[in-house]
């Protein structure tokens, strides 16, 4: 017997329905505004609603739905708004990423990866009281991908030395 494949989200409640609904409401009224207060706007977007909030929204949103494609919009908008992010490493600018020739890619279990750099190298060196000089293209450390990582170390690995 066949049957429909089993949804991975459980179905929303009533409040879930309420929250998606004020989310694209808001994203509806953001794409009827002009760019300054657009932005002024998203301010007040964080404000009234979460991360989790607009996740959800996207998640149970009707694709079909016209204001889907304002909330997308809005989303996109939101994240470019953001002065940089926090790692493990503290909370990087864009600023410092663009200076530092950083470059997010994938990595190897799918997640967007920053990368910096390992080496600089010079183009056209600076002059000898250290102004003027090219940079030449940066270098990055490949990323290891699965299928060429190193094997694993064995469980006992102190019994094969």
């Amino acid at each position: 017997m066949i049957t429909a494949p089993r949804s991975l989200t459980p179905p929303p409640t009533t409040r879930t329905l309420e929250a998606v609904e004020e989310v694209l409401a808001l994203a509806a009224e953001h794409a009827a505004l002009d760019p300054v207060k657009a932005t002024m706007f998203r301010h007040e977007v964080r404000r009234l609603t979460s991360g989790k909030q607009r996740w959800i929204a996207t998640l149970h949103s009707d694709p079909a739905d016209p204001r889907r494609a304002d909330l997308v919009a809005m989303s996109e908008r939101l994240v470019a708004d953001q002065p940089g992010w926090q790692t493990g490493h503290g909370f990087l600018t864009r600023d410092v990423i663009a200076e530092s020739a950083g470059l997010t890619t994938e990595g190897p279990d799918g997640r967007r990866v920053m990368r910096f750099p390992i080496v600089q190298p010079w183009r056209h060196k600076p002059d000898e009281s250290g102004f003027g000089g090219d940079r030449d293209e940066p270098i990055y450390r490949d990323v290891p991908r699965p299928e060429h990582a190193a094997d694993p170390m064995p469980a006992d690995w102190w019994e094969t030395a």
